[in-house]
């Protein structure tokens, strides 16, 4: 071969390698052999050769593969057939040897030969991949392929025939298993026990080939030919809705979706679903093998007053049938699961569990307390009845004894007189070390200390003990350790071992602890330079040691089914008293699905997994070790590199900080996308529906009516995803009441200015409610950093926002923002109330999500930070994502220039109309000048019926403590005193009666499902609210009254709503 050269540098042996179809010759000059030392060639011969090849005897053919028509839907998943096949030809030798690469030989021709010739097509290509291709299920019916190959070698032919099965899909069967688990092969559904709910099922499709083979379906779309009487949810889900009876899987148009649409299902069989509902529930039902997850003889050991959830498994069977309900109290169910079991305990002043199966811990017990699981309705039938024994964990800095090391069982328990061990534990504060502890043990008539020993079981505590001191009932230990403490947390000291009286039998009375002193270290280190002690407060009762003491066997009634069972304590404990996938091609640059940075326009984990891919490969411009950005020239993995995919990159919105060049105009991370493990943590969690994508944006806008010509600041922040985000841009929403999800937004705002008062600042909030408390009882966020309470207070001040150049005084807030259905994004409007001169606003947006109808802290986002509750626990400050240097939004305040002068008094309108009077037409008072005050008081309107007569004028505003100079006084409107006739108009006040000067108006917060719609010609509602000083503290004013003739029956207070100097924890119900 020209050009060919074989190496030979360490072995003596030449390779020669010659075609398949290579003859018998001999070659002479066709091969040369050159001898050569460094590089220099000294000699070139020829090298003589006999080709001397085996002589072909037979040749092997097979079809590679199982086939399918091209249009059968046994070509779809799960069965996967092909359509088409290679072959496989192995020619053998007469040495014996043989070759299976001869299938794509030139020499090689294949013929179809199958008895029906249009089963298949055959493709012959000279040195290329052959193939045989059935055709399509409508054109062929054939069961089998045949092809031949003709094999020529040296002029010598061979030929062998191969046949493949043909694969059809020929039927699919229906069927339904109950829901969400139990048996298949349903065919009739009743109601659950104790409600009016049905049981559901599942839908289950198997296709079957005309070999037999089965598998599972996925594509369908079922849908039921009576939807009255049975529906089909979440493409697979039976729901029974009535009697009557239906049928599922009877139409080929149900399994002809997607990738299947192109199938030919004109010749499958189809095996519907035939199902009944009947509209009572089953008659004889059998509920074994439920299961409770608190069982027989298990020791519960909580803190006092903590809570354990437990799992309820609900199996209802009859017959051949059973389902099985998992966790029905923790997941989503249709039907209310309190309805159909209830639970019980036999001493709820110990143990209490409530109605979803929560067991809260009250005291420790001396014996077994019976804990009940029954059905709800009927005779109540008992389900499960588990016998548990109570013993209380020591909370931190708490000390607990037990005669068990285990903590199992009774905190006391003793069968037997004679000697007892009490076992000790001490617990310092949480995430510390037990320095020391002293503590004082009493024990009850019947026992004596007297004679008593004490055993340590950690040498590394220097440990004392003190019997019959002062008395025969006391005893004492004191514990301390003096170098580096092995483990941080709860420690078991060891065991006083002690007298039982042999008289001594059945409850003794309570043994008891004081802890005299605890100390607890931040630092193993007794010496180390960062030691923290913090020293418990001085004789403080053990609440986990105190207990009753019995001796013997706990006593068992026998109940009238039998059964024996714990008798239930016959008074409450005492307690010491404690001090204190990809789709059809799209173009991802115009589909903009949030979180694609695939570019497969599909959002899912995969776009996790890329920004984990990136942030490696960032982290050298990240660190400052390369000058460019490698953003530059980055494109997907589907070749996109369009603004909007890059983005992607960076669902955070923040750029380099001061720390990583963010301050430096030429450090080349300036300006630049902060790509990190935040953009990792923001997407996995997105892709779980527990992040949002946030679109703020901001501008100056028309004032609200009656507030004059100063610009109000509109905020909007478009929230995307929720369900459905994976394939399109989902905008994310208020949580609605059908709804397990939803979406909160808050907006903490600066507002600087010259004007801005340096304490007392007003605000007008027209759109959002303005927060002075974070309600925390809902979700208890930041609880293990004890944030149990149910307002946690927000900060004021706020601190002043230094990382913008700004002139002037400020003013900080927090708005919990309204829905804007037609903006299809969150909202607030606002403006600081009666400034002069031009305005700069930063605003930093938190996004909160709930899920099932709850929030924890995964689901909290803040952009770029935010100083308030539930945010600031976890270390974050104020960084707006409007106006921070490090926002890739927006990198300066947005500045509204003042534009006329404001009003002296907004208007006020009431914040919402009861039902009953709803379509009465709000009554607004003219504005007024700012430099003019009424003369008089304006008429009072004429006299309404009682129940609508309080809300037909404008209710009174309550003053600031500081009330513009300029506001003049108007009347507040009276409610009707009950005394008056309803027909009888409102008496007129004196002339001389004195009328409190209005502050601007303030509507109190309410959320944005709550406010009223008011028509257009209203002036709108506003919210004028002191600003958050240190020099400005809460306010709570004075009800104001005018005077009123003696002989006038009292007023009615004002709403409650309109007391308040800051908004409702909670809103109303």
């Amino acid at each position: 071969v020209p050009g060919l050269e074989i190496e030979n540098e360490a072995a003596d042996q030449w390779m020669v390698a010659v075609a398949p179809n290579a003859a018998l010759e001999c070659i002479t000059d066709t091969v040369n052999a050159t001898f050569r030392r460094c590089g220099v060639d000294i000699v070139t011969e020829g090298v003589p050769m006999l080709i001397n090849a085996p002589k072909p005897i037979s040749i092997t053919f097979v079809i590679d593969n199982e086939m399918a028509p091209q249009n059968d839907g046994a070509t779809k998943s799960p069965f996967n057939k092909p359509s088409s096949s290679g072959f496989t030809v192995m020619v053998h030798y007469a040495d014996g040897s043989s070759v299976n690469t001869y299938a794509s030989e030139s020499g090689v021709t294949y013929t179809h030969v199958s008895d029906d010739a249009s089963c298949a097509t055959v493709s012959n290509v000279d040195n290329g991949v052959d193939c045989v291709t059935i055709g399509l299920t409508g054109s062929t019916t054939c069961t089998t392929v045949k092809v031949k190959a003709t094999v020529v070698i040296s002029g010598k032919m061979f030929e062998a025939t191969a046949e493949k099965t043909v694969h059809r899909l020929t039927m699919i069967t229906t069927q339904v298993s109950a829901y969400p688990s139990g048996s298949s092969g349903v065919t009739a559904f009743y109601k659950l026990p104790c409600v009016e709910a049905f049981e559901r099922g599942k839908l289950l499709a198997t296709g079957t080939l005309s070999s037999s083979e089965t598998g599972a379906l996925t594509h369908f779309e079922y849908a039921s030919s009576n939807a009255t009487v049975v529906d089909v949810v979440s493409a697979s889900i039976v729901v029974p809705a009535a009697a009557g009876t239906a049928a599922i899987g009877s139409r080929f148009s149900e399994f002809a979706i997607g990738a299947w649409s192109s199938v030919d299902l004109s010749a499958v069989t189809f095996n519907p679903a035939n199902l009944t509902v009947v509209a009572t529930e089953r008659a004889s039902v059998s509920y074994d093998g439920s299961w409770w997850s608190v069982l027989e003889g298990d020791t519960i050991g909580l803190v006092i007053n903590h809570t354990q959830a437990t799992q309820f498994n609900l199996k209802i069977s009859e017959g051949d049938y059973h389902a099985r309900y998992t966790n029905i109290f923790y997941a989503a169910q249709w039907f209310i699961p309190s309805k159909i079991v209830s639970f019980s305990s036999d001493a709820s002043t110990y143990i209490e569990v409530d109605s979803s199966g929560m067991l809260t811990q009250k005291a420790n017990h001396y014996q077994k307390i019976a804990l009940k699981a029954s059905l709800a309705c009927g005779d109540r039938t008992t389900l499960l009845e588990p016998n548990v024994w109570s013993n209380l964990m020591p909370d931190f800095e708490d000390v607990d004894l037990g005669t068990y090391s285990n903590k199992l069982f009774a905190p006391y328990y003793q069968e037997r007189t004679g000697r007892i061990n009490l076992y000790v534990w001490a617990r310092p504060l949480e995430k510390q070390y037990l320095r020391s502890v002293q503590i004082t043990v009493r024990v009850p008539a019947g026992m004596s200390t007297a004679g008593g020993s004490y055993t340590s079981l950690d040498t590394a505590y220097l440990q004392s003990a003190s019997f019959n001191v002062p008395d025969e009932r006391t005893m004492g230990l004191s514990a301390q350790h003096t170098s580096r403490i092995s483990g941080s947390g709860l420690k078991l000291l060891g065991f006083f071992t002690i007298i039982v009286n042999e008289d001594a039998s059945g409850l003794l009375g309570y043994v008891s602890a004081t802890v005299n002193a605890l100390q607890s270290d931040t630092k193993a280190e007794d010496s180390h330079a960062l030691q923290i002690r913090t020293s418990k407060t001085l004789n403080d009762p053990a609440i986990a040691a105190y207990a009753l003491m019995h001796i013997g066997t706990p006593s068992r009634r026998r109940k009238l089914t039998g059964q024996l069972a714990w008798l239930s304590p016959l008074a409450k404990p005492l307690l010491p008293m404690r001090p204190t996938r990809h789709m059809q091609a799209c173009n991802p640059c115009e589909a903009k699905i949030f979180g694609d940075v695939t570019g497969d326009c599909v959002f899912n984990v995969e776009d996790a997994t890329a920004i984990a891919s990136y942030v490696t490969s960032y982290s050298a411009f990240d660190e400052g070790s390369v000058a460019i950005n490698p953003l530059n020239s980055w494109q997907n993995t589907n070749g996109y590199l369009c603004p909007w995919v890059k983005e992607q990159l960076n669902p955070t919105l923040d750029y380099f900080r001061a720390a990583k060049g963010g301050d430096d105009a030429n450090d080349p991370r300036y300006k630049q996308p902060y790509i990190s493990v935040s953009d990792l943590t923001h997407l996995n969690r997105a892709t779980q529906y527990q992040h949002r994508f946030l679109v703020p944006t901001a501008e100056c806008a028309a004032p609200t009516t009656g507030l004059g010509g100063r610009p109000d600041l509109l905020i909007k922040a478009e929230v995307y995803g929720g369900y459905g985000q994976d394939t399109r841009r989902v905008r994310a929403t208020p949580q609605a009441a059908a709804e397990p999800f939803g979406t909160e937004v808050y907006f903490e705002i600066r507002a600087v200015g010259t004007g801005i008062a340096s304490s007392d600042q007003l605000l007008n909030v027209s759109r959002g409610t303005l927060l002075t408390v974070y309600d925390n009882s809902r979700f208890k966020l930041h609880s293990d950093k004890g944030f149990t309470g149910t307002n946690i207070s927000l900060p004021d001040p706020y601190n002043k926002y230094t990382n913008q150049v700004a002139n002037g005084s400020q003013v900080g807030a927090l708005i919990l923002s309204e829905y804007d259905a037609v903006l299809g994004a969150f909202v607030a409007q606002l403006q600081p109330h009666d400034v002069t001169g031009d305005i700069s606003y930063y605003v930093a947006v938190a996004v909160e999500t709930k899920m099932n109808s709850l929030v924890t802290v995964n689901q909290l986002q803040p952009y770029l930070g935010m100083s308030t509750f539930p945010y600031s626990p976890a270390g974050f400050t104020f960084e707006p994502v409007l106006g921070s240097p490090y926002s890739v939004v927006e990198q300066s305040g947005i500045v509204c220039k003042h534009m006329l002068t404001p009003p002296s008094t907004p208007l006020h309108i009431p914040p919402s109309l009861p039902p009953f009077v709803s379509s009465l037409p709000l009554s607004t008072p003219p504005p007024l000048s700012p430099s003019t005050a009424p003369s008089k008081p304006p008429s009072l309107p004429p006299a309404l019926p009682p129940s609508s007569r309080l809300r037909s004028a404008p209710l009174p505003a309550l003053p600031p403590s500081k009330p513009p100079s300029t506001t003049p006084s108007l009347p507040p409107s009276l409610p009707p005193p009950p005394s008056v006739p309803l027909s009888a108009p409102l008496p007129a006040l004196p002339p001389s009666a004195p009328l409190p000067a209005l502050p601007p108006c303030t509507s109190p917060s309410m959320p944005p499902s709550l406010s009223p719609a008011l028509p257009p010609s209203s002036p709108p509602r506003c919210m004028l609210t002191p600003a958050l000083h240190s020099s400005a503290p809460p306010y709570t004013p004075p009800l104001l009254q005018p005077a009123l003739p003696p002989s006038f029956p009292p007023p009615l207070a004002p709403p409650p709503a309109l007391l308040l100097s800051t908004p409702p924890s909670t809103p109303p119900s």
